[in-house]
């Protein structure tokens, strides 16, 4: 997918395909999808031949974020997001938790997902993983709309303040223990 934004402000969920983001005297920001997203994304496409090599295959499929006097933000979904996601796919009975775990732990730890390349010029490029503010604020919304258990809550509120590999990893034993019935985590 080619995104050029000329003098203006864009917004752009990304996608499992490759992105090139160009941004000339404007602002750019992009939303990485969920773990759960990706994987669904990439358990979707049909496996194809190549005449590239791995590595000239893997170079081809990087995004690209070209900034000339302008500001590209690339923003990481908040935790509770990707719980959500997460939890919502495995209740709906479409996968079941012990095959989807190990795509997760193959996919979760990478921290943007897939490799970038960047140029900018007179502007700035940058990634954000959300501030516990934000996680928190978030967390308070889903439980006052009653969206999440106590447990669920205390528990997310918890991996908050652990390293975001950690967390994220965290959460599909969480959602299985949850949707089993268990109210809290552990059991």
């Amino acid at each position: 997918m080619v995104n050029l934004n000329l003098f203006s402000n864009a917004e752009i969920q990304m996608q499992a395909e490759p992105l090139v983001a160009i941004t000339l005297c404007g602002n750019t920001e992009i939303y990485t999808p969920t773990v759960t997203q990706t994987l669904l994304q990439m358990s979707e496409e049909k496996p194809r031949s190549s005449p590239w090599s791995h590595k000239e295959e893997a170079e081809f499929r990087k995004n690209h974020y070209i900034t000339i006097l302008g500001a590209t933000s690339i923003y990481r979904p908040l935790l509770a997001r990707e719980y959500m996601d997460l939890r919502n796919l495995l209740a709906s009975g479409a996968i079941e938790l012990s095959d989807f775990q190990v795509l997760w732990m193959q996919e979760a730890p990478r921290p943007f997902r897939k490799s970038f390349w960047a140029l900018t010029l007179l502007g700035t490029c940058q990634h954000q993983v959300p501030a516990n503010k934000e996680e928190m604020k978030e967390l308070d919304r889903l439980m006052k709309a009653n969206a999440l258990q106590p447990g669920e809550y205390e528990y997310l509120r918890e991996l908050i303040n652990e390293d975001r590999t950690v967390a994220l990893n965290g959460l599909p034993g969480a959602c299985g223990r949850f949707l089993s019935g268990a109210s809290t985590p552990g059991g």
